[in-house]
């Protein structure tokens, strides 16, 4: 910074570690005290290069003309022609594992493919049937865009690093078991997690420090048991509609009663995990049995067997579809690709989707963006308004997402009161429960199909 003519600015440097190349941003401002402007024309070229360059040799560091960019960057595989694109697959593949595998610490598969993922790669073991699983194999896919496997695999035994080692699936195995004592062990459901701590945080205007009981924050989510689902349950009766409530099974076993209470007033009862924790990093069987574990605490507790699923913020994995369709789930709603429910096929199945709203979503836009409750309003009013002009010529469906511990707030269910309202007195409008969408979307002829 005092090379450039900025040592006597103020400046935040912090440090950002992505998988591709790990580095440090510097914030400053080029406007000095007096108010008079640091001028910017051929910065680089006259003082930046020229400070870096000094600043190399004096630390001895690696000189950025003389190192080689490495591309990490995949190329497209040619999938009509797979033998084509055999050798280059192969090639970009041993490129990121070069890169990724000597970096990151991981303790399982699934933990070193939430890296790999983010380079289109998988390592990929088969399902327990295939021979590849049985035979203890592991092969290497590429994905596309949409998280696909495309392209030929290939055996992790044919891929060698540049030193020579094997990236074979008794080598991940050996590293993930030095690598285990590495990872802490997963928190207790009772805590909160880090984005929910954040979130928190932000109603508080404070930090909390690590190690300590959030006890506010914990006050926070009781809100929504003690207050905001009475009041929400009440609201939805006044308005004479059934809704459906995605329950977490441990805040089931917690409150039993209330979860009983939703499903005898007539909401459907779908699933949402066992716990907050995150799925798409699970192996099949872990996330199978955590997809269950919920489910079944559901049934056990209200007598209703759930069959539509939410992911923790959306975030399935490649392997959840397949599961839920294997436990007898008949929709999910981890998706905001379209405006009206549709059929997917899912182990040749059909699979219902129901999407999602981030647009009209108290989390979203009261506690994300900070909207106030009549803003909230006046956006889902426009939704409706749009959506309900297009409904004379296609089907049209909207939801409204609303959290217990902020749609339950007075002033939220007030607004979602003038929501209900104002939407009834629209011809054609009704309301229905995410499982009742379902079936009229697998029953009917017309419905879309991707």
């Amino acid at each position: 910074m005092q090379k450039i003519g900025f040592g006597e600015q103020p400046y935040l440097v912090y440090q950002h570690n992505d998988a591709g190349h790990p580095h440090i941003h510097l914030v400053t401002t080029n406007i000095k005290c007096d108010g008079k402007r640091i001028e910017l024309h051929h910065l680089a070229r006259n003082q930046s290069m020229k400070a870096s360059k000094e600043i190399e040799k004096e630390f001895c560091l690696i000189q950025a003309e003389k190192k080689q960019r490495l591309n990490y960057e995949l190329k497209p595989v040619n999938v009509p022609k797979v033998q084509y694109g055999k050798a280059e697959t192969k090639r970009a593949i041993r490129n990121v594992l070069d890169h990724v595998l000597p970096v990151y610490k991981y303790a399982s598969l699934a933990e070193l493919n939430a890296v790999l993922q983010q380079y289109n790669i998988i390592a990929d073991r088969g399902s327990e049937n295939s021979r590849i699983y049985q035979g203890e194999g592991l092969v290497y896919r590429i994905l596309d865009g949409n998280n696909q496997k495309v392209g030929v695999p290939i055996k992790a035994s044919l891929i060698y690093s540049k030193l020579g080692k094997q990236y074979s699936a008794n080598a991940i195995q050996q590293r993930c078991s030095s690598e285990h004592s590495a990872i802490p062990q997963q928190q207790p459901i009772e805590q909160l997690t880090r984005y929910e701590t954040d979130e928190i945080n932000k109603v508080q205007n404070g930090v909390h420090k690590k190690g300590y009981s959030d006890l506010p924050a914990a006050t926070w989510y009781q809100y929504g048991y003690k207050e905001g689902i009475p009041r929400m349950l009440d609201n939805w009766d006044k308005s004479g509609i059934k809704v459906t409530s995605h329950m977490v099974g441990s805040a089931v076993l917690r409150n039993p009663e209330l979860a009983k209470e939703i499903v005898q007033r007539g909401h459907e009862a779908a699933a949402h995990g066992m716990n907050w924790s995150t799925q798409y990093t699970m192996p099949y069987e872990e996330e199978k049995k955590f997809i269950k574990d919920g489910a079944d605490a559901i049934k056990n507790i209200t007598g209703f067997n759930p069959v539509g699923y939410n992911a923790n913020w959306l975030r399935r994995g490649l392997n959840t579809l397949n599961i839920l369709q294997e436990l007898g789930f008949i929709y999910h709603i981890d998706d905001v690709s379209r405006d009206e429910p549709f059929i997917i096929k899912v182990n040749n199945k059909d699979f219902v989707v129901v999407p999602y709203t981030l647009r009209c979503n108290d989390i979203v836009l009261i506690e994300g963006k900070n909207f106030s409750a009549d803003r909230f309003v006046n956006q889902v009013k426009m939704e409706f308004d749009q959506l309900y002009a297009e409904s004379e010529n296609k089907r049209r469906q909207m939801s409204i997402s609303f959290h217990d511990r902020i749609g339950g707030t007075p002033q939220m269910v007030d607004a979602a009161n003038n929501l209900i309202t104002y939407m009834q007195k629209h011809k054609g409008v009704t309301f229905k429960r995410k499982d009742e969408i379902a079936q009229i979307a697998m029953s009917d002829k017309t419905t879309f199909r991707d």
